[in-house]
């Protein structure tokens, strides 16, 4: 129990976050610790002007292969959107390329986790079935 008493700071120790972990892992891409800290720019993510320099880092959006790519390197610690033609926004597609293996059996969970201020589009495509919010 925490006790919070107005005008004093609280010790509250060392907190750690730790992942339930619900089966075994195919793959990941980060450090599941609920900060961005390890993908590019994601240890000075509030430095004025980053969005600006997605389009020259990232110009065909993001590419990503599993086994292969850097996350602190090839993913971004946000995904933005930026100037297209007539002033309009356009979002820039993030891929991510794997292979298994081998094909799972029985039950498998995919769990995609989302960070977001507003959502406007989003749109997902597993294996070419398209699953989406407009």
């Amino acid at each position: 129990m925490v006790t919070v008493v107005a005008g004093q700071n609280a010790d509250l120790g060392e907190i750690v976050f730790m992942e339930n972990r619900v089966g075994p892992i195919a793959w990941e891409i980060g450090i599941p610790d609920r900060t961005a800290m390890e993908y590019k720019h994601g240890d000075h993510f509030n430095q004025w002007g980053l969005p600006y320099k997605f389009p020259q880092e990232f110009p065909n959006g993001i590419q990503y292969y599993i086994g292969k790519s850097d996350y602190s390197k090839d993913w971004n610690y946000c995904h933005v959107s930026v100037p297209g033609k007539g002033g309009k926004y356009q979002t820039i597609p993030w891929n991510i390329y794997f292979n298994l293996d081998q094909k799972p059996t029985g039950t498998s969970i995919l769990r995609f986790q989302l960070q977001l201020i507003l959502l406007q589009h989003f749109q997902f495509l597993l294996m070419e079935v398209r699953i989406q919010r407009k």
